[in-house]
């Protein structure tokens, strides 16, 4: 047999699955073969393994044109607006403070001197009492009998004019803190206004 002819395939063994090299010239098409494997020796089929077909060409795809788009016009970015104060909101809650301030002023002012002048009566009710028991001490005949309720009396009037002197303290700190708040509101917001309007 010439080397020209000579057509050597590697095919697998079913066994050991290494390659085995062999003449296939003299092979019939699809014909197979049973040998004892050079590797395992154990038997296996020879078969004459199919050319594998190369691979065709990839077909040549031109793109299609690029269809140039006009880009819209860029617009200035939009600055953010600042919020906007309610004039009218602050006018009024600056109106309605001092309103409020002008009538709690002169109310404070009332009922402090109520107060100042029921603590004044008291007062003279007690010095009264007091000065009665004094007298009664003088006679003798009716201190026994009335010094004591006169005392009494007294006492009575001057814890009345101490209590009336706590509530009237009590009612002015109460009303010059409560003035100072309003103050405190709608001044600046007149000061607000005029510097804005």
């Amino acid at each position: 047999m010439n080397a020209a002819a000579s057509k050597f395939v590697t095919c697998r063994c079913q066994c050991c699955d290494n390659g085995i090299e062999f003449d296939a010239s003299d092979f019939a098409k699809d014909e197979t073969r049973t040998v004892l494997c050079p590797h395992c020796e154990l038997e296996t089929i020879l078969y004459v393994p199919p050319i594998p077909t190369p691979p065709a060409p990839p077909k040549k795809t031109t793109p299609p044109p690029v269809s140039k788009k006009l880009s819209p016009p860029m617009l200035p970015a939009a600055t953010p607006s600042r919020p906007r104060i309610n004039r009218s909101r602050i006018a009024i809650l600056t109106a309605a403070m001092f309103g409020l301030t002008v009538a709690l002023v002169p109310t404070v002012f009332l009922i402090c001197t109520r107060l100042t002048v029921q603590e004044t009566e008291a007062r003279r009710q007690a010095q009264f009492q007091q000065q009665s028991a004094d007298n009664l001490d003088e006679q003798v005949n009716h201190a026994y009998e009335a010094a004591p309720g006169a005392r009494a009396g007294a006492k009575r009037y001057e814890d009345e004019a101490d209590a009336l002197a706590s509530e009237r303290d009590v009612g002015m700190l109460g009303g010059f803190v409560l003035a100072g708040f309003c103050c405190l509101i709608w001044v600046p917001g007149t000061i607000y206004l005029f510097v804005t309007g």
